[in-house]
């Protein structure tokens, strides 16, 4: 008890926040080394988030720099929608998505793709995802250099312990 008189209550408090956070993060090492870890222990979160992250970078590189379709498809649901600023009606399904990305690849060059400030929000027991993030993209269409800044918004749904792109929309920011 002569401790709690010697420190102020707010060091006390900061004191006890972080003996409590010191003991969870070591009996959540504990669990994870005893593969115990549940999806809603914040270790998991954090490598489930990756995981999402990586794969909407990985669909990203699919199209932007090796031009890829077929590991592109598989990045997508059969069932997937796509909202594009180049398309009135949304793309419905895998075929259809993967043919707009064609589209655009065909028509451009790629020579540079950022992508910055990313979100992953999980939800349905961190089996659905939703990603937001902002791009930088430079290109080249028939000769002429294109700067694209803008926003993209990508669902992702855990099908078959993959993974899938279930709906994406993005746009340029507003002018």
């Amino acid at each position: 008890m002569k401790i709690c008189h010697r420190l102020s209550f707010r060091k006390w408090v900061l004191w006890m926040t972080a003996s409590i956070a010191g003991f969870i993060s070591l009996t959540g090492c504990v669990a994870h080394m005893k593969g115990e870890i549940e999806a809603d222990n914040p270790l998991n979160r954090v490598e489930i988030t990756g995981e999402v992250w990586d794969r909407v970078r990985s669909m990203n590189r699919c199209w932007a720099v090796d031009e890829d379709l077929e590991r592109l498809a598989d990045h997508f649901h059969e069932k997937v929608v796509l909202i594009s600023p180049g398309e009135r009606e949304r793309v419905d399904g895998i075929n259809a998505v993967v043919a707009n990305y064609k589209e655009f690849i065909d028509g451009a060059e790629v020579t540079s793709l950022k992508e910055n400030s990313p979100k992953v929000q999980l939800y349905g027991d961190d089996r659905f995802a939703v990603v937001t993030y902002y791009y930088d993209l430079s290109y080249l269409w028939e000769g002429e250099a294109v700067e694209a800044k803008g926003r993209d918004m990508i669902i992702l749904v855990k099908d078959g312990g993959e993974w899938r792109i279930v709906g994406q929309q993005f746009s340029s920011f507003p002018q």
